[in-house]
């Protein structure tokens, strides 16, 4: 019975924190997904970057090594 009754109180408890605290709570989770967002934005930048770097360094070895005319 005792257990029940703590599990109760537990319930009601989240359930007032979140009601007390509910914009404070979507604020938090909106602040994370952006930040997350503009995480994977940036590395998918930074490896685009990375790509075409890479190619053009490619083009160079490549003309690099042909002879002069």
């Amino acid at each position: 019975m005792g257990r029940i009754f703590w599990q109760f109180i537990g319930i009601l408890s989240l359930i007032g924190f979140v009601g007390a605290h509910f914009w404070w709570i979507v604020a938090a989770v909106a602040a994370v997904v952006a930040a997350v967002s503009l995480t994977r934005c940036t590395i998918r930048t930074a490896q685009a970057q990375a790509a075409e770097l890479a190619a053009h360094n490619a083009e160079l070895l490549e003309r690099a090594d042909q002879p002069a005319r």
